[in-house]
């Protein structure tokens, strides 16, 4: 999957820069000739296709996706002695199998004590209608415009308080995205029907719900299958350049009323330089260099050194007994 996406960003580039290439011969052409409606047309091509090169930095993301996860270094805190290993090349991309999984074991570890903390909690799936590949940014956009719209509404007043995960899935047949809104809440249970009118009238008759149910040990799992999910079009040029331009920037994960500031939001959150059980700063480094086969993910997306690489590493280091004087 590395391979595969690291490739599809190196297309794009290569792809963008032939394109760009193309528009400028095309503009001095146009203007050895004097057709100046072309050359203005040519060069409106090059400024996009520049803007998009600048933009986007495919090669960069083709270069740092390549580069992930392939050394780590080992830590261990001064104060517990816990130990920890971090990637020595982080590409930090989204559509990274790496950091999904990272990303994933993290979102439930948190989401976990928080769900089970709400005495009221209930879960909500809010989707407005499929937007075209290219059109992902204004389709995001409306979705969180109609979200704003619902908290407003008076059917929303009784709500204390939300947890919202936006999910993106890509239709290949139809080249379409479905962005919608999956959503925790603390109060009362709402009507489904009272709530789907209170979405169709939020989204200005653009969206539907598609449930509402309480919220209970497995919802966690439900809402982190966003991250997961993003891997089904890696391969699909266009898809993934939609993607990587709507999304940059983009909070996937947001907090409201009671529970604001709980820290979820934080997702592009590092844990480098501080120790992940403990949030000691004082630490030191306990192996220069690991290989992806000496390091695991545990349940909270961290990466542990297991004991047998100590062992195995503590007996390549002892020098060899020879037999006789």
């Amino acid at each position: 999957m590395r391979d595969q996406l690291a490739a599809t960003f190196e297309w794009l580039w290569q792809s963008k820069m032939k394109r760009y290439w193309e528009a400028r011969r095309q503009y001095r052409e146009a203007l050895n000739r004097g057709d100046e409606v072309a050359a203005r047309i040519a060069k409106k091509r090059m400024e996009e296709l520049r803007r998009e090169l600048q933009s986007g930095k495919f090669s960069d993301l083709a270069r740092r996706v390549n580069g992930c996860h392939r050394a780590f270094r080992g830590y261990r805190c001064q104060a517990q002695g816990h130990v920890w290993a971090e990637p020595i090349g982080s590409c930090h991309v989204r559509l990274c199998p790496f950091d999904m999984r990272e990303r994933a074991a993290r979102a439930l570890h948190r989401f976990h004590s928080v769900i089970d903390g709400l005495k009221a909690g209930k879960y909500a799936v809010f989707a407005e209608r499929n937007c075209a590949v290219g059109n992902l940014a204004a389709g995001i956009k409306s979705l969180f415009d109609a979200w704003n719209r619902l908290q407003r509404h008076s059917v929303w007043a009784c709500v204390k308080g939300s947890l919202v995960v936006m999910e993106l899935t890509y239709n290949r047949n139809e080249r379409t995205w479905h962005p919608h809104l999956n959503v925790i809440f603390d109060g009362p249970f709402l009507a489904f029907e009272q709530l789907r009118d209170a979405w169709i009238e939020a989204t200005r008759g653009n969206g539907r719900t598609a449930f509402i149910r309480r919220a209970d040990r497995g919802t966690a799992r439900e809402l982190i299958k966003y991250i997961t999910k993003l891997a089904d079009f890696i391969d699909v040029p266009e898809a993934v350049e939609d993607f990587t331009l709507s999304t940059k920037r983009r909070r996937f994960i947001r907090t409201y009323g009671t529970l604001y500031n709980i820290g979820l939001e934080e997702e592009e959150e590092d844990g480098a330089h501080a120790c992940p059980d403990c949030g000691d700063t004082d630490l030191i480094v306990c192996a220069l260099c690991l290989h992806d086969d000496e390091v695991a993910f545990d349940g909270r997306g961290v990466l542990r050194v297991p004991d047998a690489v100590w062992l195995a590493r503590d007996r390549a280091r002892r020098p060899l007994m020879r037999s006789g004087p």
